[in-house]
């Protein structure tokens, strides 16, 4: 069964089509729309990566802030969220499934699937979006020295981590079948 989503982006794929593209498509059974499919989704994926390596940065300096101000209690709180960004940034970076070549142990990977784990990792963004309003809530507590809405914040924050990757690694399972 196709969602109706998944067919409009694969067909949004195929208007994007270079000619070559287009030649590759109806010499090698969709090819070139699988090709295209992959590049879309691992350059929105390398959108993400910079994202996140952004605001592990921002939580850098947030951290940094935190031991100027002798603030024990956050330190730890504060590493942990900086380590959980890490590990996500990190998935995110090596999510490398689904970009098999044609011929591959596992099954031939249709544009279909393709196009669901592309609008899956589209719907990512959200908690992107989630995340960066998090941090901006502690960073302006943390100039503020409001300690205890810090602490309230990173514990927020960390409710977000936990969830976006768990959002990350449900991905997989999401894209391909456990049949395969």
């Amino acid at each position: 069964m196709i969602d109706l989503s998944e067919k409009e982006t694969v067909e949004k794929a195929k208007e994007e089509q270079s000619w070559m593209s287009k030649i590759q498509d109806s010499l090698l059974l969709g090819k070139g729309t699988r090709e295209d499919l992959k590049e879309f989704d691992m350059q929105l994926r390398e959108d993400y990566h910079k994202e996140l390596s952004d605001l592990r940065k921002r939580w850098e300096e947030i951290y940094l802030e935190i031991l100027e101000s002798k603030q024990p209690s956050l330190n730890r709180k504060t590493k942990t969220v900086i380590q959980t960004l890490d590990r996500i940034q990190e998935q995110v970076n090596r999510a490398t499934y689904g970009y098999a070549p044609l011929f591959n142990r596992r099954g031939q990977i249709e544009s279909n699937e393709l196009a669901r784990v592309f609008n899956y990792d589209k719907e990512f963004g959200e908690y992107l979006v989630r995340l960066k309003e998090s941090e901006d809530n502690v960073a302006k507590s943390v100039e503020e020295e409001d300690w205890d809405a810090v602490s309230d914040g990173i514990n927020s924050m960390k409710k977000v981590l936990d969830s976006t990757e768990k959002r990350w690694k449900e991905r997989e399972e999401y894209f391909r079948s456990k049949e395969m």
